[in-house]
C-alpha cells in the first residue's frame, strides 16, 4: 500500500477486527480512546473502534467475559514508560512490568475491563 493511499481493513491474512469483552462498553471505549487514541463512534450501546492507524476495527460488546488465556494481543507505542502512565492514570492496572524481549521492550496490562492486552515498543538505534 502506498503512502497516498487510505488504511484499510481489507487485508487478506492480516488480524483486522476484534471484539473487546466488557461491562461497561462506554468506560472501555473511553480507556482506549485517552491511552491509545483510538477513534470512537458511539452511536449504540456498543461502542464501534478504528484504532490510531485505522487497520483494525472493533466493537466493545457487553457481556463477555474479560479474555483470560490465549491470544494476548499486544498494540505498537512509541514510549512504553509514557503509555505506561497513561494507562494507570486511565483506570489500567500493569500486569506484567516493562521487560526487555530482545530489541523490544514489552509489558502486559489489564484495562478497566479486565481484559489483558500487551503493550511494546522498539528499542534498537
Amino acid at each position: 500500500m502506498g503512502d497516498d493511499q487510505a488504511p484499510t481493513v481489507f487485508r487478506p491474512g492480516d488480524v483486522t477486527y476484534l471484539h473487546i469483552p466488557c461491562r461497561e462498553p462506554m468506560r472501555a471505549a473511553a480507556f482506549y480512546e485517552a491511552v491509545f487514541a483510538w477513534k470512537l463512534r458511539r452511536d449504540s450501546d456498543e461502542p464501534a473502534f478504528a484504532d490510531a492507524t485505522g487497520h483494525v476495527i472493533g466493537h466493545f460488546i457487553v457481556g463477555g467475559p474479560p479474555q483470560e488465556a490465549g491470544i494476548i494481543p499486544y498494540i505498537y507505542v512509541d514510549d512504553l514508560h509514557h503509555t505506561v502512565a497513561l494507562i494507570t492514570d486511565s483506570g489500567g492496572v500493569i500486569a506484567g512490568e516493562p521487560r526487555p524481549e530482545g530489541t523490544l521492550q514489552v509489558a502486559t496490562f489489564r484495562d478497566p475491563e479486565g481484559n489483558l492486552l500487551g503493550i511494546w515498543t522498539e528499542t534498537a538505534a
